[in-house]
């Protein structure tokens, strides 16, 4: 894939943003050996590549892929864990001048972990400071309309989940590297259904598609629940030349 241009980017809105996203196959790897699979659900890898036969892992390009933020985001399965709590010790240049894009927390803003900034430079200059630049991509982001499809090249798809905080992806937490509302067993089948729309980048190709997701996730008891409606936002990703 070419190089895209800046200009391509160029509008500033707050629907619309860049983060600098870790590798998927790096995070599948972590996440397999973490202590939540060793230690508690040592079947699970296995259990949903056979529930999800369509979905590699290695290949999601969502929302929910550990970016860097102004509070490090532990790799899936090593939340509250001595690894976690060593991540304050990395990247810190980085993460210093990103509350120069966000604002500064407690003074500027209070409220959840950001990892959108505006401008495609901002990420740029934010991934020239990380210590492994090779383990991260530049993303864009923006809230989804109806009708939007993916059509360019450089389209991944839509993801849904949280806006510009937190990077929590109800499809990965319930089929990709699940860690707080994985479903229940008698829902699998259907929930597999649900998502054989799925692209190679296991993400939706329309809005309408992701949107259908959606409205069957909020039904589902055993999901992540809103704190407030229209909370699971769709979003589409596009892909961004390197740094």
């Amino acid at each position: 894939m070419g190089p895209v241009s800046t200009t391509e980017f160029s509008v500033i809105s707050p629907h619309a943003g860049f983060a600098v996203m870790k590798m998927s196959a790096l995070l599948n790897a972590s996440y397999e050996r973490s202590p939540l699979i060793l230690e508690r659900f040592p079947e699970s890898p296995k259990a949903l590549r056979s529930t999800f036969p369509n979905i590699d892992p290695t290949r999601y390009r969502g929302i929910d892929r550990c970016p860097l933020c102004e509070h490090p985001i532990p790799d899936p399965g090593w939340s509250a864990t001595p690894e976690h709590r060593a991540l304050d010790d990395r990247d810190v240049a980085a993460r210093v001048r990103m509350l120069d894009f966000v604002g500064r927390w407690n003074k500027d803003y209070f409220g959840s972990v950001r990892c959108v900034v505006p401008t495609v430079e901002n990420a740029r200059e934010l991934a020239s400071f990380l210590e492994t630049p090779s383990q991260y991509e530049i993303v864009r982001l923006s809230q989804s309309s109806p009708g939007e499809v993916c059509i360019a090249d450089r389209d991944l798809g839509f993801d849904i989940g949280y806006w510009g905080s937190d990077s929590y992806s109800i499809i990965c937490d319930s089929a990709i590297w699940p860690r707080w509302h994985g479903p229940y067993d008698d829902a699998l089948p259907e929930h597999a259904i649900r998502l054989g729309e799925l692209n190679p980048n296991c993400l939706f190709q329309t809005h309408e598609a992701a949107d259908r997701f959606r409205s069957w996730y909020r039904m589902q008891d055993w999901a992540e629940q809103e704190g407030e409606p229209g909370e699971f936002c769709i979003i589409k990703v596009e892909t961004v030349c390197a740094w």
